[in-house]
C-alpha cells in the first residue's frame, strides 16, 4: 500500500560557508543523522521525466523506500508536488521495484497504457549525508534537513559528480508563509554563510548531469504567464500570479547559472524580470500594491543580468557580423574579440555573483512572501481594464514613434521600450480580450520589436565595444559597420510602426 501525501518545501542552496555554520543559525533543534542513498529510473527515452514524473528507489538507514513524485502544481518557489511512497522489505541489498505496489498514481496509468517495468534503467544516483530535525514556526510543524553530498551519473562511458549543500526545509503541518518567514531568518542570520533560494530537485539536477547539455533554461514565455490569469481574476490576484511564475523562472534560471553560466539562464531570466516588472506597472501603476523598495530590487537585478545579456549578444551574435563586414585590419579585429571576451566573462562573474548574494535572497524570499499575502478588495477585474491599459500602451508607442527616422538614439530606445511594454501587455492580456485578431497584431508588433531590437543591440554593441578598446583601428571598424546597418534598420523601423499603426486594434474590436 502506498503512503499518499504532497509535500511542501523551500529549499535553500549552500553558496559559500559550510552546513555546520547553518547547523548553529538554526538553533536549538535536536537532529538525526542518516546516510541516503538514492537511484533514479526512467526509461531510455524519458517517458517518466517528460510526464512530470520522478521515480527513485532510497536507501534511509536500514529503510528501503520506493517513492514517486509529481511536478509541482503552480510554480512557486515554494512548490507542492504529489508524492507516494511504499515500504519496502528490509534487506542489506537494493531490493527490485515493485511497481504494483503503487495504487492510484500516474505511474499506474502509465503501466496500464502499456508503459513496460522492465524499460526502467538507473539513470543517475545520489549520496546524501542528512542532518534532520523538526521545530515549529508560527504554529507550523517544520522538517529541517543538512544535506551535503553528491549527484553521479555516466555519459558515454564517463563518470560525472556533482557536489550537493543544501537546506531543506519541508512543510509538515501548516502555512507554507511560515516556510518563508524561517528561510529569511537564516538567510538574514549570516554566521559566516551564504543561503539563497534554489528551486532546482536534486531529481532535475541529476537528469541535468546526465543529460549531454546539462540543465535546459526554464522557458519564460508568453503563454505560460497568460494561462495563469482569466478576465474575471482582481487584477491584484492576476498580479500575484504572475509573480509567482515569473519569481519562479528567475529562481529556476538562477539555479542553472550558478553551475553553468550559459547565456540562455541569463537570457530567460531576464525575459521573466521584464514579464513580471511589465504586469506591475500594468495591474499596480501607482505603485500602492507591491513594495516600492521590491520594485527597486527587481530594476538591480534586470539591470546585473541585462549587462551580462548585453555582452552575449555582443560576442555571440553582434560581433561576428561586425568582423564579417570589416575588409581589413586583422590586429583590430583581435583586439575587438579579446575585449568583448573580457567583458562578456566580467559580466558573467558579475550575475553569477549577484543571484549568490545575499541581497539577492533576501529580495527573493521577501517578494515570495509578499505573493502569498491576501489581495485587497476588488473594484474591477482583469477583463474590465485589458483594453483601456492597452490603450493607452499603444497612444504612448504611437506618440513617441512619430517621425521616427528623424529621431535620435535615444529617443529611438524610448520607441523600443514603448513597443516592448506594450507586447509584453497584450501577451499578458490578450486571452482576455473579447474580440479576435491579437495574433495577427503581436506578430507584427513581435517584428517590430525584433527590428527596433537589433537596432539597439547594434548601438549597444558601438557603445561598450568603443568605452571598452582605446585604439584607433578598432574604433574605424565599428564606425563603419554602425554606419551600414542604422540606416537600414531605421528605414525597416520605420515602415512596420506605419503599418502597426494602420491595423485596427485587437482591444478595440467588439
Amino acid at each position: 500500500m502506498s503512503d499518499t501525501h504532497t509535500e511542501t518545501e523551500l529549499k535553500l542552496a549552500l553558496v559559500k560557508g559550510s552546513l555546520a555554520r547553518a547547523r548553529r543559525a538554526i538553533g536549538d533543534v535536536r537532529f538525526d543523522e542518516t546516510v541516503i542513498e538514492d537511484v533514479y529510473f526512467d526509461t531510455p527515452d524519458a517517458v517518466l521525466r517528460r510526464r512530470g514524473l520522478v521515480l527513485r528507489l532510497r536507501r534511509d538507514g536500514d529503510r528501503w523506500l520506493q517513492t514517486l513524485k509529481a511536478a509541482s502544481t503552480g510554480h512557486s518557489v515554494v512548490p507542492v508536488r504529489g508524492e507516494w511512497e511504499v515500504a519496502l522489505p528490509a534487506r542489506r541489498t537494493a531490493p527490485a521495484l515493485d511497481l504494483e505496489r503503487f495504487e492510484i498514481t500516474p505511474l499506474r496509468v502509465l503501466l496500464r497504457a502499456g508503459l513496460e517495468a522492465d524499460a526502467l534503467v538507473p539513470v543517475f544516483r545520489t549520496r546524501i549525508s542528512r542532518r534532520r530535525g523538526m521545530l515549529e514556526r508560527g504554529g507550523s510543524q517544520i522538517e529541517v534537513a543538512l544535506d551535503r553530498g553528491e549527484l553521479r551519473a555516466r555519459v558515454e562511458g564517463r563518470k560525472r559528480r556533482q557536489p550537493v549543500a543544501e537546506v531543506e526545509l519541508e512543510l509538515k503541518s501548516g502555512r507554507p508563509q511560515d516556510l518563508l518567514d524561517l528561510g529569511r531568518e537564516l538567510v538574514q542570520r549570516g554566521h559566516g554563510m551564504t543561503l539563497v533560494p534554489a528551486l532546482r530537485s536534486k531529481a532535475e539536477r541529476g537528469y541535468g548531469l546526465a543529460a549531454r547539455d546539462g540543465l535546459v533554461a526554464a522557458r519564460a514565455s508568453a503563454g505560460g504567464f497568460a494561462d495563469r490569469l482569466r478576465a474575471d481574476m482582481p487584477p491584484a490576484q492576476a498580479l500575484r500570479e504572475v509573480i509567482r511564475h515569473g519569481l519562479a523562472l528567475v529562481v529556476a534560471n538562477a539555479d542553472a547559472l550558478r553551475g553553468d553560466p550559459a547565456s540562455e539562464h541569463v537570457h530567460q531570466a531576464r525575459v521573466a524580470l521584464r514579464r513580471m516588472r511589465s504586469a506591475i506597472r500594468a495591474f499596480d501603476p501607482y505603485g500602492e500594491d507591491f513594495p516600492a523598495r521590491l520594485t527597486k530590487g527587481l530594476h538591480w537585478l534586470a539591470q546585473t543580468l541585462g549587462t551580462a545579456r548585453d555582452w552575449d549578444v555582443i560576442v555571440e551574435q553582434t560581433l561576428p557580423a561586425i568582423l564579417t563586414s570589416a575588409t581589413e585590419d586583422e590586429p583590430g579585429q583581435r583586439l575587438l574579440r579579446r575585449a568583448a571576451r573580457r567583458k562578456q566573462a566580467r559580466a558573467i562573474r558579475q550575475a553569477v555573483a549577484a543571484v549568490s548574494s545575499r541581497r539577492y535572497a533576501r529580495l527573493v524570499l521577501r517578494i515570495a512572501r509578499w505573493s502569498m499575502e491576501d489581495a485587497a478588495a476588488a473594484t474591477s477585474s482583469v477583463g474590465e481594464i485589458a483594453a483601456s491599459l492597452l490603450e493607452q500602451a499603444a497612444d504612448r508607442l504611437f506618440k513617441d514613434a512619430r517621425s521616427f527616422s528623424r529621431l535620435g538614439q535615444q529617443k529611438r530606445h524610448r520607441v523600443r521600450i514603448h513597443a516592448k511594454r506594450l507586447r509584453y501587455a497584450l501577451d499578458l492580456l490578450a486571452p482576455s480580450l473579447p474580440g479576435r485578431g491579437a495574433a495577427d497584431y503581436i506578430e507584427a508588433l513581435a517584428a517590430l520589436q525584433d527590428t527596433l531590437g537589433e537596432l539597439n543591440d547594434a548601438a549597444v554593441a558601438l557603445a561598450r565595444l568603443t568605452d571598452a578598446i582605446d585604439a584607433a583601428g578598432p574604433a574605424r571598424i565599428l564606425e563603419e559597420w554602425f554606419g551600414g546597418v542604422e540606416q537600414e534598420l531605421v528605414a525597416r523601423a520605420a515602415l512596420q510602426l506605419n503599418a502597426l499603426d494602420r491595423r485596427p486594434r485587437p482591444w478595440s474590436i467588439a
